[in-house]
């Protein structure tokens, strides 16, 4: 008989135990968990978290910088007013200096004074000028007087000889343009200094040369000059060795610095710029330095 092999046995499925497939579920969730959060983590979290150090960073540097500029604009305005008050306190300290030089150079007994109403120990010159005025003494003071346009006269002390000195006379100009005090002069080369004062409230200082040339060292307008005529001003010249320091009314105007020439003789004198000019001096001083 032929072989009748076996009939081979029926596979049977084999079932799987339900504590597998809870482990399998929970491997499987925390498998995509953990993907999920580091998903979260490398695109949400980090960025964020990246974000907050800059942004931190960023603030405190802004913070830092705001503190420095703050600092440096207070430094700033500290400098400023400190060099402001600096400049302040110079300046004044500049002009006490400047009135302490006058109120020195004016105290005490003058070596000359004269009330200027007639002659005295300074031998002022007087005579005619040609075209009409010249020095002489008329109602209590001394006259320079000129009526030729562009002219001058000067009345020379021939008796007087200073170096540093101080000089004060008042002034007043009766008509015309222009008055003033000669000091280290020489009558007989016209060389001379010549502080002037005109009439416009303008000053200025000039070193003769000669007949008809000078040299101006110093020009302006000031508000301590009575301007008019008829107005009578105190004037003062204060020359200490190659330093020329000026007043009107005790007030300081200016200064130079020359040394062209170291001493002489002191006058006054009257100068025509547009018209005839008459200048009358009274109470003249002079302090010697």
């Amino acid at each position: 008989m032929p072989y009748t092999p076996p009939t081979p046995p029926v596979a049977t499925r084999r079932k799987r135990s339900p504590l597998l497939l809870v482990l399998l579920a929970i491997l499987l969730i925390v498998v995509v968990g953990s993907g999920v959060s580091l998903i979260y983590y490398a695109g949400v979290a980090l960025p964020a978290q990246a974000n907050a150090q800059a942004t931190s960073t960023a603030q405190a540097a802004t913070n830092t910088a705001n503190t420095q500029a703050t600092g440096t604009a207070q430094a700033i305005t500290n400098a400023t007013a400190t060099a402001n008050a600096q400049a302040t306190a110079s300046v004044q300290q500049t002009a006490t200096t400047r009135q302490t030089i006058y109120a020195q150079a004016t105290n005490g007994s003058p070596a000359f004074q004269s009330s200027l109403a007639g002659p005295d120990s300074a031998g002022w010159e007087t005579y005619d000028a040609v075209g009409g005025g010249g020095c002489y003494y008329s109602n209590g003071a001394f006259h320079a007087d000129v009526r030729n346009k562009n002219y001058y006269v000067a009345c020379f002390g021939l008796n007087t000889n200073y170096t540093n000195m101080a000089f004060e006379v008042n002034m007043t100009i009766l008509k015309g343009n222009i008055g003033g005090l000669i000091f280290r002069g020489n009558k007989d080369s016209l060389k001379f200094y010549s502080f002037e004062v005109g009439s416009d409230g303008s000053v200025e200082l000039n070193a003769s040369q000669s007949d008809g040339h000078a040299h101006n060292l110093f020009f302006d307008h000031v508000d301590v000059v009575k301007t008019g005529t008829g107005q009578t001003n105190l004037v003062d010249v204060i020359a200490r060795s190659s330093t020329i320091y000026f007043y009107i009314n005790k007030q300081y105007v200016g200064q130079v610095q020359d040394t062209a020439y170291t001493s002489g003789q002191i006058g006054f004198m009257s100068l025509d710029n547009s018209s005839a000019t008459d200048v009358a001096y009274k109470n003249a001083r002079v302090w010697q330095l």
